[in-house]
């Protein structure tokens, strides 16, 4: 029921389809999978077309980014009722060689993106607490978002600006590819 979007569906098919790592003139490509950013106005279908190839697939899973906090993304600490801590890890690392939609990531804080820099450029998540603990975390993400600001895309001069505002740190979306 959505139409002239074959660019959105091409884009998420890639980030589905990505090899996790390969090699090119004999050197090892070590982080090949998908991490792509979709900015768009409101109802442009970005939600629906997503939910639509999770459902042709069985694969993937949502998380909304206004809902979902750096422990919900990453993993965090958690006290048994033994007293014992432990790492409960987030929706990142537990979608290991999966894909992951984070929708609305405009509802989260920039601090919780620019924290996520190492998982995002090694696919391993890390938690340094008491003791370093570590798991693989290669996974395909797909965000979804409007403009962080109350603007329309035709408000900027590029797709980029709005990239740039919404993510944040040059760093954060030089990650996006």
């Amino acid at each position: 029921k959505i139409y002239g979007r074959e660019d959105l569906i091409k884009a998420i098919d890639l980030c589905y389809h990505s090899v996790l790592r390969f090699s090119f003139q004999d050197k090892p490509v070590e982080k090949a999978w998908g991490d792509i950013l979709v900015i768009g106005d409101t109802r442009t279908g970005k939600t629906e077309t997503v939910h639509s190839l999770i459902y042709h697939y069985k694969l993937g899973e949502m998380s909304v980014g206004e809902n979902t906090s750096f422990a919900g993304l990453v993993g965090g600490p958690k006290q048994g009722s033994n007293r014992q801590w432990s790492i409960t890890w987030g929706r990142i690392p537990l979608n290991n060689r999966r894909l992951l939609v984070v929708d609305e990531a405009s509802g989260l804080p920039l601090e919780t993106i620019q924290n996520m820099s190492g998982i995002r450029s090694n696919g391993i998540a890390e938690m340094v607490k008491i003791e370093t603990q570590r798991t693989a975390a290669q996974t395909r993400l797909v965000w979804l978002s409007n403009p962080r600001a109350d603007k329309s895309m035709a408000q900027y001069g590029y797709g980029g600006e709005a990239g740039k505002e919404l993510i944040g740190g040059r760093e954060d979306n030089e990650r996006f590819h």
